[in-house]
């Protein structure tokens, strides 16, 4: 943006050269729209660093999956886009939403919606997946007041929570929207997310369907969203 701005102005100076009046004056409006997009670009910038903030750390989800890797790249210097990791007596729960929208308004609700899941996860102890999300979209519902028809939002999520026990190799999962692709002997399985998995909304109360999958020696799970 700042480069165009520069070829813009370049361009109108040259056209008034003859007019020292007429570049003055641009040269004002070339500092005033400087200025501006310098602005902008520190205001997404200390915005991506918050977002970083809370997102889980690599090295946290290593320890416990020694093969794991996160590709997280945001289209528009923050994303919409979040994952989740925590650790609770013997399982291990991890997530990736995918909120609407881009830039700042996806990334205002992944922040709430990471809040609310963190809660829920870690400060709940809520470890069943069905019962997580359902307490999510409740928080989400009442944050983004979509009972009001005045003063509702009515930007949401896809998502996909799972539960690994890692002492009966276990995988408990639910969600809505997001892929999750079971590797098994080499070969995709699946989509888990293709099953019948989805959120069910009644007066303003979701419900979702845990679902169960045994995992064997070197299976593999990847999530994806629709974007990096």
């Amino acid at each position: 943006l700042l480069s165009g701005a520069n070829e813009l102005s370049s361009g109108i100076s040259l056209l008034a050269d003859n007019s020292p009046s007429i570049r003055e004056k641009l040269s004002s409006i070339d500092e005033r729209i400087r200025l501006t997009i310098s602005e902008v670009e520190g205001s997404y910038n200390y915005a991506r660093h918050i977002q970083e903030a809370f997102l889980p750390a690599d090295l946290d989800i290593r320890e416990c999956f020694q093969q794991s890797f996160v590709l997280f790249e945001p289209k528009d210097v923050v994303s919409g886009d979040f994952y989740m990791f925590s650790r609770q007596k013997g399982n291990i729960l991890f997530a990736l939403a995918d909120c609407t929208g881009h830039g700042i308004p996806a990334a205002l609700i992944s922040t709430i919606g990471y809040g609310i899941l963190d809660q829920t996860v870690n400060i709940l102890g809520i470890t069943d997946p069905a019962e997580a999300l359902s307490n999510l979209f409740a928080g989400i519902h009442r944050f983004l007041r979509k009972d009001s028809p005045a003063s509702g939002v009515s930007d949401d999520m896809a998502i996909i929570l799972c539960n690994f026990d890692t002492s009966s190799g276990i995988l408990t999962y639910a969600g809505s929207g997001n892929m999750v692709y079971h590797m098994t002997g080499g070969r995709i399985s699946g989509n888990l997310s293709g099953a019948t998995i989805e959120a069910i909304e009644n007066g303003g109360k979701y419900g979702f369907a845990s679902k169960r999958l045994k995992l064997k020696m070197n299976d593999a799970l990847y999530m994806c969203s629709d974007g990096f």
